[in-house]
């Protein structure tokens, strides 16, 4: 992914308004939409991964109400905007996420599935242990987790070694009357699904992102996540101090920081350089939020964005990027409820101000589509610009990505 410009970032955060912003759509054309796959039901989120390690980004998917969990396999340069060649390594009802991982480190790379409804479990869709046969579905396992086997409806889940014991671990968040968020501790033999450890952090009423990364910059993994419903919802900060805390303890230090008893939906904070995390959130219906922390995580400055009613959906996902190239930070949003005329795929272009920023909302994916998921932004097809990856689930588009026309 193009790194974001630091300057750019700077101009751009002191330009927000907090409060109510007036914002009309372009009449620009749509970006050109090209589907990986369509022809499943109710694509349901997009994650990436070198799943064949040839250096190119591939892409899992979850299909909620097809019960597939499929891997696309990127198929370089030359035949990007065509369908991309698909593995079925998977077949579990109700799942609302899919992940990559080795999770057993023999240098195959896993899927890890989130499931909801009836089903409420995670699940670990084994790769086969040759490479030659990766791409061959019935060369995979399915098997599920004990330790949260019909246990909570499971959303999300973010892979990161959290006890520095060299092995993966897995965060994971629910929703629902069971909800919760907290980590699955890697065995010595990760394979033996029966010893997987099950830590509970909070109590959570729907957990929609969960992004790990060193955020206080003491070595090791600590997460921000965003909780949509519920007495608790917001934004979290979980700090780790697994290593530093007495056996006994939960081992995370847990602190809300910004957007309390807000439906906050997909959130995409980033370190930039040696400076401390910037934080953008979509917060239903018509809002996006930036936080970022002044001395080092003790304290995190709001700036909502609301975007008036205009022809666009209700937000469901944010991401950063320089999307049209001039130095400075853009925001892509995707939307739910997009219907009618309305549009589910725009973006705001970063400007300067001594006092305002009037943001002017650009069109992306034109009328189609209604509602639309988390997305990606990198350069699918070469020419230095950034595409947006997402998917979308009740207009049958799919998995499908947009074509940056900057370049």
């Amino acid at each position: 992914m193009t790194p974001l410009h630091p300057d750019g970032t700077s101009n751009l955060w002191v330009s927000w308004l907090a409060g109510m912003v007036a914002c009309a759509i372009t009449s620009e054309a749509a970006w050109p939409r090209h589907t990986v796959d369509a022809s499943l039901q109710g694509a349901d989120g997009v994650r990436l991964g070198d799943a064949n390690r040839d250096g190119l980004p591939d892409i899992t998917t979850a299909w909620e109400e097809s019960g597939i969990i499929r891997v696309y396999l990127n198929p370089g340069l030359s035949q990007i905007t065509q369908p991309w060649p698909m593995i079925t390594v998977g077949k579990v009802s109700s799942p609302e996420d899919a992940v990559f991982v080795d999770l057993d480190h023999d240098g195959m790379i896993d899927v890890i599935s989130s499931c909801e409804g009836n089903n409420s479990s995670v699940y670990v869709h084994w790769a086969p242990a040759y490479k030659e046969q990766y791409e061959n579905g019935s060369h995979w396992r399915t098997e599920p987790f004990p330790a949260l086997h019909s246990k909570s409806m499971w959303m999300f889940c973010t892979p990161g070694d959290f006890n520095q014991d060299g092995r993966t671990d897995l965060m994971i968040g629910s929703k629902g009357a069971q909800g919760t968020i907290g980590w699955l501790e890697a065995p010595d033999q990760p394979r033996n699904l029966e010893s997987w450890i099950w830590h509970p952090i909070q109590s959570a009423g729907w957990i929609m992102s969960i992004q790990v990364a060193d955020y206080d910059k003491d070595g090791d993994l600590d997460a921000i996540i965003s909780d949509r419903k519920g007495p608790q919802s917001g934004i979290y900060l979980l700090k780790n101090r697994i290593n530093q805390r007495p056996s006994g303890n939960d081992g995370w230090e847990s602190s809300l920081i910004g957007a309390s008893g807000e439906e906050v939906m997909f959130i995409d904070a980033r370190m930039l350089e040696d400076k401390e995390p910037i934080i953008i959130a979509a917060q239903r219906p018509n809002r996006v939020m930036r936080l970022s922390s002044t001395h080092w995580l003790s304290k995190f400055e709001s700036h909502p964005l609301t975007l008036l009613s205009g022809p666009w959906g209700s937000v469901k996902a944010v991401a950063m990027g320089d999307i049209n190239l001039d130095g400075r930070v853009d925001t892509a949003i995707t939307c739910e409820n997009a219907d009618g005329n309305r549009s589910g795929v725009l973006w705001i272009a970063g400007q300067t101000g001594e006092n305002k920023l009037y943001p002017l909302l650009r069109d992306i994916s034109g009328e189609a589509g209604v509602k639309f998921d988390r997305m990606e932004l990198l350069d699918l097809d070469g020419d230095s610009d950034l595409d947006i990856l997402t998917c979308e689930e009740r207009d049958l588009l799919g998995v499908i990505w947009y074509e940056n026309p900057t370049l």
